[in-house]
Parts: structure tokens; C-alpha cells; sequence
């Protein structure tokens, strides 16, 4: 079975929420949720049903139109994340590479980067430049997952816009995750022993035990090499470039981010991947420089406002979104303004790992659920800004509350009670400010489906 994250035991940020509070069938918040939500109030219903916008079909070239509400949510916001419910739903794969498209050339977006191995995406974006190879190469270099027709198109469209020679800025694919530190120190290595052979050979060791192989490093060594890079910065770049020099150097920062990652058990664990990402969200804007905007995708909970999760004993799991939240707050030389677009689905089909890669079902989701309102409002697909609501009175209450949203991994196991281990309570206006909802799912176009 081919594993979606890297092996550094961070694998709970994809698991179904059974394993924390937050989303657990007898947890106390969801309870509470279920209980006190057993019918949406119409008020509620008849708010979604005059303020949602419909999207039209995600799967033809007439979707320009459907998606002119992106420029109203998105605004001048620098960053947009987009969330998916689950990490194998065709429709929200669709929607996400028509969401690009349209971000791209109306807006003036210039990057998209996903929750996938930061080193291994390199290759995907080389193709994308106009490398050589075929799109199935490039799609070898994100996790298996998004080895999907849906993915294998959105790659074609950025290298096609790439390659016309209208468009001077180009745009560029990024990983977000530390991914495989082994290969992330072999690519160190070898871009040193290009520009100074002599250094690679004196930082071998170092380099070697950061990407997990013999020997130990320490903070110093860490430390002792960035130092190394920006001395001999001039020389590096005479013997490279500035870009090149530029991607190794931040080879060492991801190699720090799994070194450190291997020290931090659990929860805090899982919640320093999610602040690497948004550190390397961060990274990829400064590196794209002046009039650089970023597409990033991942999870739900990675992309939330409020956290991935909360655990019991241990509070709120970090997210991607409520790192670079914070972070817009308190650093004052960087624009991260940022709007965040979740997703929602009724019911319907996706593909996760569970007795291995197999397509699952959801049925009909349970009275009280952001789902059942969405369904009694009659919507989708659609698109509804949330912050276009009330500041008070039962919709603002709804959107507030925590209620049961659909919250698919990137594991299942259909033994799971139906809207019980597969929900979290979300407070939807809080984690979200759109939402992108669908009624029914189907699962994504895998290239080598399971047999």
C-alpha cells in the first residue's frame, strides 16, 4: 500500500478524526452539537437559499461565469487556501483546478502549492516550466492521492499557460510538506558538490544525519550550515544562481523542519507539520518576490481558521490557516492577507486508505448537520460567502455554533457510524470565510485505480 505522507509518524493529520476529541463518536462537543441542533431553523434555510451562488458545471469551459464570485470573496487577499473534505472527491479536485484557473486570469495569481513533498515537487514544477517528459512523470512527484485525471489536467493547464509566450510571469507548482528527508539531503548534497566540492565533502555528516541517515546532528550543525550558505552566498550563486542557490539553501530549512519534526511526539508532532507548511507558504511568497499570489490547497482542517483539531489534554492542534492567521497579525514586512474557502458534500463516494486504496460511500447525512441545512436550502453546487451574514440572530447562531461537518481523511473505514467518527463540530464563519458545497460526491479519477 503506497503511504500518502511522509514516514515521520505525522500521519494523524490525515487520519479520520476518531482519534481526537474534536471528531470522536462520544465526544462531548459533538453531542452536545447533535443534540442541540435536531432541526435548522428556517431562517437559516432561506439565508443559504438567497445568498449561495451557483457554480454550474466544473467539468466544460463555460465556467467563468460560475465563478465570478471568486473575485468579490478573494478581493485583494494575497493568499487564497482552499479546503477539501475529503482527499478523494472528483468534485472538489474540479473545482479547485477551475478555481485556479479563474484566480489566475482574472486575478493575477502566480503560485499554487498543495500539501505534498516540498523536494519532490520541484520535478512537477520543472515540468511545468516546459521540462521534458510526459504529465505522468510530473504527477509521480506528488502523493498518491492526486495522481488523479483531475490533477493530471490542472498540470497541463499551468504548463500550457507557461508556454505561451503572451503571459511573461509564469506560474509555479510548490509542495508544502517536509516530505522524504533523505531525498531532500541528497539533493543538498549534490547542488554542493556542483558549486564547492570541498565544503560538500566537510558537510556530509551533517547533511547525511539530518536526512535520517547515520550519525547525529545537533542545532548547532544546523545552525553552522545556513551559516555556511550565506557566507559564501557570492560564490555559490557565481558557481549556480540566485534561484538555485535560493532552493538549497531552503533545502536546509526543510531539513530542519524534519530533523526537529522527529523530536516532537504525538500531538506536537502533527501540530509543528501544519506550522512548517505555513512557513513554507511563506517561503514560496518571498522567494516569488513583488506582485506574487499564492493558491494553496489542502485539507479542511489544514486550512482552517481554528485549527486542524482539538485533543483532550492537549488543546488545539495547529492548522496551515491559523498559523498564517497568526502570523498575518504580528509580522509587519510580509502581506499575508488571506481568504479561506472550505468545501462541503452531502453525501456521495471518495477515495481513501482503508484495508488498503478503495473508493467509499456516504449516505444521507443526519438531521442538525451543516449538510441537512445545506440539502433542505436546496443548493449546489454552489459557492456562499459567509461573511455576507447577519451580525446576529439564528443564522449568525448557526454559523457560530459548533455543528456536525463531514470530515474525511485520508483514511476510512465504512464500520464507522454514519456522521459520527466521520464529523467534527465546526464553527463554520469561524474557520471558514466561503464555503464551496456540492451535494453529492463521486470518487476522484484515480490514473491506476485499484483492481
Amino acid at each position: 500500500m503506497e503511504i500518502l505522507l511522509p514516514a515521520l509518524a505525522l500521519v494523524a493529520t490525515l487520519l479520520a478524526p476518531v482519534q481526537t476529541s474534536r471528531g470522536a463518536p462520544d465526544s462531548a462537543d459533538a453531542g452536545a452539537a447533535s443534540a442541540s441542533a435536531v432541526e435548522t431553523p428556517p431562517e437559516v434555510v432561506r439565508w443559504l437559499a438567497a445568498n449561495a451562488t451557483p457554480v454550474g458545471s466544473l467539468d466544460d469551459d463555460e465556467h467563468a461565469a460560475g465563478l465570478e464570485p471568486l473575485r468579490r470573496i478573494v478581493g485583494d487577499a494575497r493568499i487564497v487556501a482552499l479546503g477539501e473534505a475529503t482527499h478523494g472527491s472528483h468534485e472538489f479536485f474540479a473545482f479547485k483546478r477551475r478555481a485556479l484557473e479563474y484566480l489566475v486570469k482574472e486575478l493575477g495569481f502566480t503560485d499554487f502549492a498543495m500539501e505534498t513533498d516540498w523536494t519532490q515537487a520541484l520535478a512537477a514544477d520543472d515540468w511545468v516550466q516546459g521540462g521534458s517528459g510526459e504529465v505522468e512523470g510530473a504527477l509521480r512527484n506528488v502523493s498518491g492521492l492526486w495522481r488523479t485525471e483531475e490533477y493530471r489536467a490542472l498540470l497541463a493547464w499551468m504548463r500550457a499557460w507557461n508556454a505561451d509566450p503572451a503571459h511573461a510571469r509564469k506560474l509555479h507548482f510548490h509542495g508544502l510538506d517536509m516530505g522524504d528527508p533523505g531525498l531532500t539531503a541528497r539533493r543538498l548534497q549534490a547542488y554542493l558538490a556542483r558549486v564547492d566540492p570541498d565544503v560538500a565533502e566537510s558537510v556530509a555528516p551533517v547533511v547525511t544525519a539530518l536526512g535520517g541517515g547515520a550519525g547525529s546532528a545537533s542545532e548547532d550543525d544546523l545552525a553552522g550550515l545556513v551559516s555556511v550558505f550565506d557566507e559564501m552566498r557570492d560564490a555559490f550563486v557565481a558557481a549556480s544562481s540566485e534561484r538555485e542557490w535560493s532552493l538549497a539553501r531552503q533545502h536546509i530549512a526543510i531539513l530542519a523542519q524534519s530533523w526537529r519534526a522527529r523530536q516532537k511526539p504525538g500531538n506536537e508532532g502533527t501540530s509543528w507539520r501544519d506550522r512548517c507548511m505555513a512557513d513554507n507558504a511563506r517561503w514560496i511568497l518571498r522567494d516569488a518576490g513583488a506582485g506574487a499570489r499564492l493558491v494553496l490547497s489542502a485539507h479542511n482542517g489544514h486550512v482552517s481558521r481554528t485549527g486542524l483539531t482539538e485533543v483532550e489534554g492537549y488543546g488545539t492542534i495547529e492548522s496551515i490557516g491559523r498559523a498564517l492567521s497568526a502570523d498575518a497579525k504580528s509580522v509587519k514586512d510580509e502581506n499575508l492577507a488571506m481568504v479561506v474557502i472550505g468545501s462541503a458534500f452531502a453525501r456521495g463516494g471518495f477515495y481513501a486508505f482503508g484495508n488498503g486504496l478503495r473508493a467509499f460511500t456516504v449516505g444521507a447525512p443526519k438531521p442538525g448537520s451543516r449538510e441537512a441545512a445545506f440539502l433542505a436550502a436546496k443548493l449546489g453546487p454552489v459557492l456562499l460567502d459567509l461573511r455576507t451574514a447577519p451580525k446576529d440572530g439564528p443564522v449568525r447562531a448557526w454559523l457560530d455554533e459548533p455543528l456536525p461537518l463531514r470530515f474525511v481523511g485520508g483514511q476510512f473505514d465504512d464500520a464507522w457510524p454514519a456522521q459520527g467518527a466521520d464529523v467534527q463540530p465546526s464553527r463554520l464563519a469561524a474557520e471558514f470565510d466561503a464555503l464551496f458545497f456540492v451535494p453529492e460526491t463521486t470518487p476522484s479519477r484515480l490514473l491506476n485505480p485499484p483492481k
